[in-house]
């Protein structure tokens, strides 16, 4: 099967038509969208930074995959800024573009819907904690958790020598 890529940059300056105008462009229901990993890091924020990086694509990922017939994805390891990658196969277009541009909208604008995005990624990890079969994306969870887990735990001893 052929998967048509989409960095999920390039749709930065698309609205919810546009986007769904450039899903049925591509004649596909067979998408790879990529999300590049762009946290910068020094010592003391690491952890943070990789916690909230993987809560974030978890979470881009949860909506990718409600909207999905079919659902594959890839776990990059921290400290190798691989793209997080998602395989979709769908049949609803727009509802995938709704899915996206709310994903647009939580990396890439610096107002009240990154905050919102911000906020909804969040509640989703909560409540992942507390329903774990509510998360479809145990991977990335995962790492979100064990970076949370040295973060809140103080795990900083490499840090300083």
């Amino acid at each position: 099967m052929q998967f048509t890529p989409i960095p999920i940059h390039t749709l930065r300056h698309f609205n919810p038509a546009l986007i769904e105008e450039y899903l049925t462009m591509q004649q596909s229901n067979s998408f790879e969208i990529s999300i590049d990993i762009t946290y910068e890091f020094d010592d003391l924020s690491r952890y943070f930074s990789i916690e909230y990086a993987y809560v974030h694509a978890t979470y881009a990922g949860q909506l990718l995959y409600s909207c999905a017939a079919s659902f594959a994805y890839t776990v990059p390891w921290p400290y190798h800024k691989h793209p997080f990658q998602f395989r979709v196969t769908v049949t609803d277009l727009s509802a995938l573009a709704a899915a996206l541009y709310s994903i647009v909208q939580g990396y890439f604008d610096d107002d009240e819907e990154m905050l919102e995005y911000s906020l909804k990624a969040a509640e989703f990890y909560i409540e992942a904690l507390e329903n774990i079969e509510e998360c479809k994306l145990l991977g990335l969870f995962q790492v979100a958790m064990e970076y949370s887990n040295k973060f809140h735990e103080g795990d900083n001893e490499d840090l300083f020598s």
